[in-house]
């Protein structure tokens, strides 16, 4: 993997995110991007040595964040980053962190904010990391959604390879071997310890019970929309792919103007008034609910990061499931002509 590469495999994906970050994290991700904007803006002659000596400035830094916040789970985002970007430069210091990443986190709920990108990382160290937590953290569901990252990452690398025309040898291996993983964590997830841990929410499950409340504190419940397709759609407004998405949501609403066809806003804003004042300025269509930061919808649908959206039939089963903000209208199309088909 190229220097280039690395750097941005580490960022968190441009069009997720997750909730609000403590003031540690917040810290840690200032340190990280100044990180990459000197990696932008060095030098093209000479460029490796400027990303070397670029790399070992902030492996410092980032072991001064460490030793400053060592429970938060900002501590397991400096030790993921300092192993990675020491393990060409100095290999105690990488042997170090994953030692101390195994040896104090990977039982602990500090692990959690990281599981995405950890699925998303195909080093040997990162990989194996991601099993140890599947099978050593504390908590089931923590192991759980530790199984759950690995086939998201797996699964978003099969689409990626898939849509290249005419796959090489090489490329069909990388597909086989990320199948099996998937199998893999799945016969995990099926496994007595882990049954039931985190809902199966994947295209043709049930949709579970939502119920939110309204801007004004009146019941919003998704079992009240049985018969038309629901866009359930977790949000914040801080969230900016969130925000960017609404536009084209207002546009789809439109569109679908007396069909059968409901957009299901669920803010987890920490208060109510937080999303009226960005109504003052956006203009948002749609059913507006709000469950806050820390209701157990965000449990029970697996929501780790915004946007989360799913896509409910008219007969209360989902049919899509996408982290980020891809154009999903297609798919509300399709299911919305199915509906009034089988009027």
């Amino acid at each position: 993997m190229t220097p280039l590469l690395l750097v941005l495999a580490l960022a968190a994906p441009p069009d997720v995110v997750s909730l609000p970050p403590t003031d540690a994290q917040k810290a840690f991700d200032a340190l990280f991007w100044e990180m990459q904007q000197q990696m932008r803006d060095r030098p093209k002659e000479d460029a490796d040595k400027h990303f070397d000596a670029i790399s070992r400035e902030y492996l410092v830094k980032f072991e001064d964040h460490l030793s400053k916040h060592p429970n938060d789970p900002s501590a397991v985002t400096a030790l993921l980053n300092i192993a990675a970007y020491s393990r060409n430069r100095d290999p105690a210091q990488h042997d170090r962190a994953v030692a101390r990443l195994r040896k104090e986190y990977v039982h602990t709920p500090l692990v959690v904010p990281s599981l995405r990108n950890l699925g998303l990382r195909q080093n040997e160290f990162e990989r194996e990391l991601l099993h140890e937590i599947g099978d050593r953290n504390e908590s089931a569901r923590v192991r759980a959604l530790a199984w759950r990252a690995l086939i998201n990452g797996r699964e978003s690398y099969i689409s990626l390879h898939r849509a290249v025309p005419n796959l090489t040898d090489s490329q069909r291996a990388d597909i086989a071997a990320w199948e099996k993983d998937i199998a893999f964590a799945r016969e995990k997830l099926a496994g007595a310890d882990l049954r039931g841990a985190i809902a199966d929410l994947s295209p043709g499950s049930p949709a579970p019970a939502l119920a939110a409340v309204d801007l004004d504190g009146r019941k919003v419940d998704l079992a009240d929309y049985k018969g038309k397709v629901v866009v359930v759609d977790f949000w914040h407004t801080h969230c900016g792919p969130c925000v960017r998405m609404i536009p084209r949501a207002n546009e789809l609403i439109q569109e679908m103007k007396d069909k059968p066809f409901v957009h299901l806003g669920v803010s987890v804003d920490e208060t109510r008034d937080a999303v009226r004042e960005f109504h003052k300025k956006t203009e948002q269509l749609g059913v507006h609910g709000w469950v806050g930061w820390n209701s157990p919808a965000l449990e029970v649908w697996n929501v780790e990061a915004y946007p989360t959206i799913f896509l409910v039939d008219h007969r209360g089963v989902i049919r899509h499931h996408q982290l980020g903000s891809a154009d999903y209208g297609d798919v509300a199309r399709g299911l919305v002509k199915k509906a009034v088909d089988d009027k």
